[in-house]
């Protein structure tokens, strides 16, 4: 049992508190606050598997909750810009139906007739 009184990569709640470590398998870690005793937190391997990968995800490598970041934004507009590039060759090179007129005959033909 360990007192907090700075928060981490792994603890980013109400300070101080108390960490609780075990020694199963997962590394299991449970936050407790100082004040009321309530527990606020519960960290395991899976846990901070989970946390890397969202962090990656997000592309918040330092604290894993900001989703706001300059390269998500980035590769938005990117992905926005593709999409957008993709709509208008697709409209551009989209077969077009030639109508035909009271007598059968398309525009094409009654300019070879």
């Amino acid at each position: 049992m360990e007192l907090i009184k700075r928060a981490s990569a792994e603890y980013r709640g109400p300070l101080p508190a108390w960490r609780v470590t075990f020694t199963d398998p997962d590394s299991t870690r449970v936050f407790v606050t100082a004040d009321t005793g309530r527990i606020v937190a519960v960290r395991t391997g899976t846990w901070r598997l989970y946390d890397f990968f969202w962090g990656l995800h997000i592309m918040d490598w330092k604290n894993h909750e900001d989703f706001n970041t300059p390269w998500l934004l980035g590769f938005a507009l990117g992905g926005l810009a593709l999409w957008l590039g993709g709509a208008v060759l697709l409209y551009m090179r989209w077969p077009k139906r030639s109508r035909r007129n009271a007598g059968g005959q398309t525009r094409l033909q009654q300019g070879n007739a």
